[in-house]
């Protein structure tokens, strides 16, 4: 859960590591199955972490209007 988490509020060098290795350049998880010892499990704990997280309002910053979900599962830019 904790490496879920670390994933999707990446800052740590490590996590940007994963980003760079699991997230597209449209900032999408990869879809495809990389072959990996913790992909598999990395998958599960982000489903988990952003089915049990909710937003905070706060300056806007970090707020991607296109590819956030804004209601449902999936971002508008996949709608």
């Amino acid at each position: 859960m904790k490496l879920g988490w670390g994933f999707l509020n990446a800052q740590d060098p490590w996590e940007i590591f994963l980003r760079a290795k699991f997230i597209t350049r449209e900032g999408l998880l990869i879809n495809y199955n990389k072959y990996s010892s913790i992909w598999t499990g990395l998958k599960d704990a982000i489903a988990t972490v952003k089915a049990n997280s909710k937003w905070i309002i706060g300056s806007g910053k970090d707020i991607n209007f296109w590819r956030d979900c804004w209601g449902s599962e999936v971002a508008l830019l996949e709608a």
